[in-house]
Order: structure tokens, then sequence, then C-alpha cells
């Protein structure tokens, strides 16, 4: 019996009971680099789903991450402290204005929590990663 991947899909449904969920928050590391690593994308800072803000940001940490290891093997010891400071910044930077752009349901819960009414303020002295848009 020989069927494609997608035949053996459709042919087993999914078990009847009561729908499943998974936590789809936005995170970040406390440290984007350390003894031997550095982290991007995802594993530096994963936004919520609904920002749509995940290849974006696998690119831009991706790159960023690139430099500051090429700038650190080349001598400049504070280029890793910049790139977590750098990825700190556009994670809270972005985060911010995501949920901002969504203003229809601020009254429930979900929406509630994630304007954070006087609690998030712009910090002037972080700046954004470089080509994230604002």
């Amino acid at each position: 019996m020989c069927c494609t991947p997608a035949d053996r899909i459709l042919s087993h449904p999914p078990a009847a009971g009561a729908p499943r969920r998974a936590p789809a928050h936005s995170a970040r590391l406390d440290r984007a680099w350390g003894d031997g690593w550095i982290a991007a994308g995802d594993a530096a800072a994963a936004f919520d789903p609904l920002s749509s803000q995940g290849i974006l940001t696998a690119l831009t940490t991706g790159l960023a991450a690139a430099q500051a290891l090429d700038a650190h093997l080349r001598g400049d010891p504070a280029t890793l402290t910049r790139y977590g400071q750098q990825v700190d910044a556009a994670y809270l930077h972005n985060h911010r204005i995501a949920y901002r752009q969504e203003t229809r349901w601020a009254g429930h819960p979900f929406w509630a929590r994630r304007h954070p009414v006087g609690r998030l303020t712009d910090r002037p002295n972080k700046q954004p990663l470089q080509g994230v848009p604002a």
C-alpha cells in the first residue's frame, strides 16, 4: 500500500475531544550571549505570532549576532554586551508597537493585559536594532 504523506494524515482524522491550546506568548532571554554561545532569532526574542515578526526578527538578529561575534573575535570586548542591549531594546520597542496597534478589543482580558497603560514607557536611552521597523 503506497500513499502520500497527505493521504496518511487525512486518513487519520484528529481524535474527538476538547480543543487543545498551547502558549504562544512573547519572550526573550535574560541574556542574549554567554561563554561560547550567542542567541539569534526566536532563541533570543520570540514575539506573539499575532505580531507576525518572526522572520524579520530572525534575519535582523542573525545579522546583528554575526556582526557582534565578528567584532568580538577581532578584539572588541564590549560588542557582545552591546548586542544583548540591542536585542533587549528591540524586543521591548517592538512588543509595545505590536500590541498598541490593536485597539478594537482593548476591554477584553487578553488585550487589556497587553495594553499596560502607564507601565511601559519609552526608553530613549535604548535603541532598536538597526533595520527593525518602528
